[in-house]
């Protein structure tokens, strides 16, 4: 794994920046390592992995990554950031179909943006057409807590990281492996990368998981998968149909016709 030294003379690269920006963001991002990314290290070797981070921000977790690792994100003051430090990254519109990518990555990282975006389930689709089919994908959410715990919060004046006014959806750990289970993937592990990173609270881990502010699931595309033949594709729309293969009986044009009868018959 990349050393401290080295992230710092990577940071000291940046130099459209000034330097008193570029410290600050030093000391906020990148002087320690995050337990999400000592978990996805150690445990998993993303360290020695191709990986995509599918919303890089400054490269905070893609500098620890394997080589020919990419970023994506949004913004471009972000990507400067990334690019100078040396990383591979591009902009993108997460919301929009992906770029195309040489190959195939072996594990994408989604960290704190799954419960910003409109459509969580199409992007879940379309990370499975980059990922390895024994690749992992690691979501990284903000959950509600208990009832209690989050009342005892905002008693104590803070206030739960899941009600930010950025957030559209709000999940807890058990509809976050449902969501990602229909969308064709196997969840391998929950996780809370904070008790997980701590000796002592580590055999806690399990009791501690449902108080958490933010859990992360590992999930592993599932071989085959299509949607249950029950569910007849009737709203795809034009936008999402880069998840087509997955309802292979989907014919846009002939949908349109059934659909545009069904609604003349009803308003007539």
């Amino acid at each position: 794994m990349i050393t401290q030294a080295q992230v710092r003379a990577q940071v000291d690269r940046v130099t459209s920046y000034p330097q008193a920006e570029r410290e600050r963001l030093y000391r906020k991002y990148f002087s320690t390592q995050s337990s999400t990314v000592r978990y996805l290290c150690e445990r998993h070797g993303f360290d020695q992995k191709r990986i995509l981070d599918a919303t890089c921000n400054y490269g905070y977790y893609l500098i620890y990554f394997g080589a020919n690792s990419e970023g994506l994100d949004g913004n471009l003051n972000y990507l400067r950031f990334a690019q100078e430090m040396g990383l591979k990254a591009q902009i993108a519109n997460i919301e929009e179909p992906l770029p195309a990518f040489d190959a195939p990555f072996d594990g994408i990282v989604f960290s704190g943006t799954l419960e910003e975006i409109l459509s969580p389930h199409v992007l879940l689709m379309r990370f499975r057409r980059i990922l390895n089919p024994d690749g992992l994908l690691c979501l990284r959410v903000p959950v509600v807590p208990p009832a209690w715990a989050d009342k005892l919060m905002r008693l104590c004046g803070l206030k739960p990281g899941y009600d930010a006014a950025a957030h559209l959806y709000f999940f807890t750990p058990k509809l976050l492996k449902l969501m990602v289970e229909r969308a064709g993937y196997d969840v391998i592990e929950t996780v809370s990368t904070g008790v997980w990173a701590n000796a002592l609270l580590r055999p806690l881990h399990r009791l501690l998981l449902p108080m958490t502010p933010v859990v992360t699931l590992m999930c592993r595309p599932r071989a085959n998968f299509q949607y249950p033949p029950v569910r007849e594709m009737k709203f795809l729309p034009e936008w999402a149909k880069d998840t087509a293969p997955f309802h292979q009986d989907y014919d846009g044009r002939s949908e349109e016709r059934r659909v545009g009868k069904e609604c003349r018959s009803r308003w007539s």
